[in-house]
């Protein structure tokens, strides 16, 4: 299996997992505001320009704590601080629990995937419950459907004032293109969601949460359609060293609206772990 990896920056390394079907672009409107760490993206399997992968029949949590520790094997990276995102929050979450002296600490940016309480738009589940030709029907890669998904995660704000930029919404769509996209992607968020909801036992536990030793900040969009910010807070206070903030008026990926934020809460978490 090959992936992508885009590294920035000088000192203690940070690892960041993006979320659902993306790719190394995403993080490009935060990493210049984040300072005096060694920042370092990788793409998951079946993303961005990652092999494709087939998530049918797997083990979810098994390949995605193989995969975490396998990037640090191949960065010849012992532990670091990891940086992550929705599905990337939710791997982020499995080896930190399975894995603790690997990782030094948490941050969390947009409802991690099937955090305990949550779900997803309804046309996410619309599209978990139908076969991959339907998911591509639903969510064709082109700019208006990444207007609208946008909209539907909570990100009409930033988009009515032009904080996500044609650049950004080109590469979105780009994402998508990419053959076997739709049924790979499909396969994926099956393990976590149907027509009805959160998988049952798909995700991790709060008693699991609840038990992670290390600091944690959790940032929110306050629109973010995955998630409530009640939710949030609820998961966030029952874990035993975490932070939790809200993005004004942002969506499920909060730095697409408010990197300058984002970004500040996080190198001032990071400066005291």
């Amino acid at each position: 299996m090959r992936t992508r990896v885009g590294e920035i920056g000088e000192g203690d390394p940070v690892l960041l997992l993006h979320g659902g079907g993306g790719g190394l672009g995403h993080w490009a409107p935060l990493l210049p505001h984040l300072a005096n760490r060694r920042l370092i993206a990788v793409e998951r399997p079946g993303c961005g320009q990652a092999s494709r992968f087939d998530y049918a029949g797997i083990d979810l949590h098994q390949h995605a704590c193989g995969f975490v520790g396998a990037a640090l094997d191949a960065l010849e990276i012992d532990s670091c601080d990891l940086i992550a995102n929705s599905m990337g929050g939710l791997w982020s979450l499995w080896f930190a629990s399975d894995y603790p002296d690997r990782v030094n600490s948490l941050t969390l940016v947009g409802t991690p995937a099937i955090f305990p309480g949550t779900s997803a738009p309804e046309l996410m589940l619309q599209a978990a419950g139908k076969q991959p030709p339907a998911l591509a029907d639903i969510n064709p890669p082109n700019l208006e459907e990444e207007r609208k998904k946008l909209r539907l995660t909570g990100h009409g704000d930033a988009l009515e004032r032009g904080r996500i930029p044609p650049v950004m919404l080109n590469y979105l769509a780009a994402l998508k293109c990419r053959p076997y996209f739709a049924r790979d992607f499909h396969a994926l968020i099956s393990h976590c969601i149907d027509e009805q909801g959160a998988v049952p036992g798909a995700g991790i536990s709060l008693e699991d949460i609840a038990a992670l030793p290390q600091p944690t900040l959790v940032i929110w969009g306050e629109r973010d359609t995955y998630g409530s910010v009640e939710q949030g807070r609820h998961v966030a206070e029952q874990m035993r060293n975490a932070r939790f903030e809200v993005v004004p008026n942002a969506g499920h990926i909060p730095w697409l609206d408010n990197p300058e934020l984002t970004a500040g809460w996080i190198n001032e978490f990071l400066a005291k772990v």
